[in-house]
């Protein structure tokens, strides 16, 4: 072994604390989640969705209710629905707002 494969092993080593819990991985299959849908590319919004798939790295394949999917979503993005997940903090600071509509 030489410090290429130190470096990568501390690099898989760095992804997995912040991909488990505990040494497990922070999500299973079959597991109820909210999703932050395309977070990694600027998406605020959550979606309920079930974990279908968890990766090494402990990024999970997620199947959302609505019929859309996102693979590899990191764990920074998702949040278990078992418990009172909070509202999205960017829904707490800009509530949504009704549109009053002209009527003629």
């Amino acid at each position: 072994r030489g410090p290429e494969a130190a470096a990568a092993a501390a690099g898989q080593a760095a992804a997995g604390a912040t991909a488990t819990a505990g040494g497990r991985p922070r999500f299973r299959a079959k597991q109820r989640v909210r999703g932050k849908f395309q977070g990694d590319i600027g998406g605020v919004n959550w979606f309920r969705g079930t974990v279908v798939a968890v990766h090494a790295d402990g990024s999970c394949d997620i199947d959302y209710d609505d019929g859309d999917e996102e693979k590899s979503v990191a764990p920074r993005l998702i949040l278990d629905d078992s418990r009172d997940c909070p509202r999205s903090p960017e829904i707490a600071r800009d509530p949504p707002r009704l549109l009053e509509i002209a009527r003629d």
